[in-house]
């Protein structure tokens, strides 16, 4: 009896062994299938312009002008490993703006008043639109999950203008009471020694960009400054 006893123990203890092994191997499986594998990068043509590098990707930049479009560009995402997706987005002078986190944040326009665009490196795509024309001079980051920048209107946006004939700031558009504020009056001090018929102070609106929630919001904060 003593014998049978033995053997069965020693049976079960070699069924128990062999499940555990293979559940390790399957989990090393499964490990192994998630690395990223390493990607070696093209070697730059002529003209090629490297704007951004990193551990992870390479970002060229080339110039697609033509006689018809004599401010097209490009930027080619170059992945460095398989977990960031190669792709190239074109526009009219574009310009390279951050890394926030998986985002590639670029701008696009010729003037001070630019277009922002989002593009999720992992996919190549557009991570959320961004409708509001932002100020190139005040874009934020904080941290790799938000942007915040100010945007105005013409036509909607608070607006005050200089008169030289009154000699005085008169008003263009509605301006709320609570918009008439010590910083607006710093903002025409600031602009006093530079005064001309018809110069303009606006009241410009900030803009929250929550990349994690992929959404857009125009926030209750103003800042005044000079638009051209």
């Amino acid at each position: 009896m003593n014998k049978t006893l033995f053997l069965s123990l020693a049976l079960l203890s070699s069924i128990l062994a062999s499940g555990c092994q293979g559940q390790k191997s399957n989990q090393t499986s499964t490990s192994d299938s998630t690395q990223l594998a390493t990607l070696s990068l093209p070697e730059l043509a002529q003209g090629d312009d490297v704007v951004f590098e990193n551990d992870d990707l390479r970002i060229v930049e080339r110039n697609l002008c033509t006689d018809g479009e004599a401010m097209l560009n490009s930027f080619e995402v170059q992945p460095k490993h398989t977990g960031i997706k190669g792709f190239t987005i074109q526009g009219s002078t574009l310009d390279f703006e951050a890394i926030l986190g998986n985002t590639l944040v670029t701008s696009e326009g010729t003037g001070v008043v630019r277009t922002l665009w989002l593009h999720d490196l992992a996919t190549g795509e557009l991570v959320v639109p961004v409708d509001y024309p932002f100020d190139s001079d005040t874009l934020e980051r904080q941290g790799t999950d938000a942007l915040f920048f100010y945007t105005y209107d013409w036509d909607k946006n608070p607006r005050i203008s200089w008169s030289e004939k009154k000699g005085a700031w008169v008003d263009q558009t509605k301006v709320p009471d609570a918009l008439r504020n010590e910083q607006l009056k710093e903002a025409q001090q600031s602009v006093k020694d530079q005064l001309f018929d018809g110069l303009p102070l606006m009241a410009k609106q900030r803009i929250k960009v929550d990349l994690k929630e992929r959404k857009v919001t125009p926030l209750p904060e103003y800042k005044w400054g000079y638009v051209e």
